[in-house]
């Protein structure tokens, strides 16, 4: 799942209904900031933080795509552990 977080919206809220469809992974990206964050189902009702790797980079287990914001607004996407895959998202 995605979401866009901003400002007063339930992005968060709406963990426990996705945990409950068993959704194993929430991705959410700041509306402003475009900061990536990447939250793994760990039991039937909660969602972990997944932690940044020493590069900097966020894994998806679910889906083998790692994220990294390397400046405010600036988002780079890749395959898992592929530096020729990187490529910069065009949020807007």
């Amino acid at each position: 799942m995605i979401e866009i977080h901003s400002p007063c919206d339930e992005a968060y809220e709406k963990f426990p209904f996705y945990a409950g469809l068993g959704v194993p992974e929430v991705w959410v990206f700041d509306r402003d900031s475009r900061k990536p964050e990447l939250y793994s189902l760990v039991s039937s009702a909660n969602y972990e933080l997944i932690p940044p790797n020493p590069e900097a980079w966020i894994t998806s287990s679910a889906s083998g795509i790692e994220f990294r914001q390397t400046d405010p607004g600036k988002v780079w996407v890749r395959l898992a552990a592929d530096s020729t895959s990187a490529r910069e998202l065009g949020l807007t």
